[in-house]
């Protein structure tokens, strides 16, 4: 009996689709990372705000406390604003932290694609090989059919 012809051809497709189900495993793993990494920028925020708030309300009660010039009351409303600004530095991080996390949510899509393209190529090239070995069967059973025949026995009779 000879073998499938395109046997090389399953495996290669079975190293393909190995090779893909890896991919969708570390495209997994980066998007879980990007998510980390977005909730750590959230939680320095929240933090961030906690301190500001915190700061602010010291800051006032430094003020309401003393005589200040408008000189100072300058730098009080500078230093107020540049802790809101660096908020928005925070606000900034989350951003692209949210991108980071929908560009590997993306790469995680785009590899299930290519999973489901890899397996089914090589279903259907196995669904093949079933056909072709069940072609390769009938073949043989004909021919030993045919080998039959030839050694049927002659009857007394018509000798």
């Amino acid at each position: 009996m000879t073998s499938y012809p395109l046997a090389a051809l399953i495996m290669v497709r079975t190293r393909r689709e190995e090779t893909a189900v890896k991919d969708l495993r570390v495209s997994r793993e980066r998007l879980n990372e990007a998510q980390r990494e977005e909730e750590r920028a959230r939680e320095a925020l929240v933090k961030y705000q906690k301190f500001v708030e915190t700061e602010t309300e010291r800051r006032w009660k430094a003020l309401l406390g003393s005589n200040t010039t408008s000189r100072g009351l300058e730098e009080f409303w500078k230093g107020l604003s540049d802790l809101k600004y660096r908020e928005t530095e925070f606000e900034a991080k989350i951003f692209e932290a949210v991108k980071v996390v929908q560009d590997r949510q993306n790469d995680v899509e785009n590899c299930k694609v290519e999973l489901q393209n890899r397996r089914k190529a090589r279903e259907k090239l196995e669904l093949h090989q079933k056909a072709w070995q069940a072609q390769q069967n009938a073949e043989l059973e004909r021919l030993e059919n045919l080998e039959m025949e030839e050694f049927t026995s002659v009857s007394i009779d018509q000798a």
